[in-house]
């Protein structure tokens, strides 16, 4: 069973941490959501690995639906 992950921020450290568990297999993209509040910056990272964006860090926390 893969765990659900929620990150405020997708500057280096929410990047990294999305890329980790995205790529090593500790999640499934569709249980990963972010926000930030830099849009363009959570739209190109959403799109790069296939996680749900979120429109804000409260949405976030509920986790992916």
């Amino acid at each position: 069973m893969s765990k659900s992950y929620a990150l405020i921020g997708t500057g280096r450290m929410g990047s990294a941490l999305a890329r980790g568990v995205i790529e090593a297999g500790l999640a499934d993209r569709s249980k990963v959501t972010a926000f930030d509040t830099d849009r363009d910056r959570l739209a190109a990272l959403a799109g790069q690995l296939g996680f749900r964006p979120s429109g804000s860090a409260m949405e976030a926390g509920r986790g992916p639906m």
